[in-house]
């Protein structure tokens, strides 16, 4: 596996693990918050340090910020959800605890602004690991 590949892993799998476990006991604020900005400064100093002519560890360095960006990013939505309807917002994703995934399964408790939030933060996540570099710092 070469050090893309490896970023591109750190970077999916950390956020996903984020999004999903928002809510989850085992995953606390203090945990979140530690790993993600331990992740971010390691690639915030390789984004830093390395050549513009080693382009695969730029990219592995800029792959270790995105799951600090998804936190500030989740948290951002949870404000603005908090400021709409007094209360975080629910995450409406497939394979969520906090939703009813059965085939004709009611969410009467799920707001549009829910749904807005969920998807925005799930693509922020995924596109800004898959194309993210392309956009901010040109083609590979």
């Amino acid at each position: 596996m070469n050090i893309y590949m490896l970023g591109f892993s750190i970077a999916l799998t950390v956020s996903t693990v984020f999004i999903y476990g928002r809510k989850k006991a085992w995953l606390n604020s203090t945990i979140k918050w530690g790993l993600a900005s331990v992740v971010f400064i390691v690639g915030l100093i390789g984004l830093l340090y390395f050549n513009k002519l080693d382009k695969m560890k730029l990219i592995f360095s800029y792959h270790l910020t995105i799951p600090f960006l998804t936190l500030i990013i989740d948290e951002i939505f949870k404000r603005f959800s908090y400021y709409i309807h007094g209360r975080d917002f629910y995450l409406y994703l497939t394979h969520s605890d906090e939703i009813d995934n059965s085939i004709f399964g009611k969410n009467p408790h799920i707001k549009f602004s829910d749904i807005a939030f969920s998807f925005a933060l799930f693509l922020f996540a995924w596109f800004s690991t898959i194309f993210g570099y392309e956009f901010f710092f040109g083609s590979i």
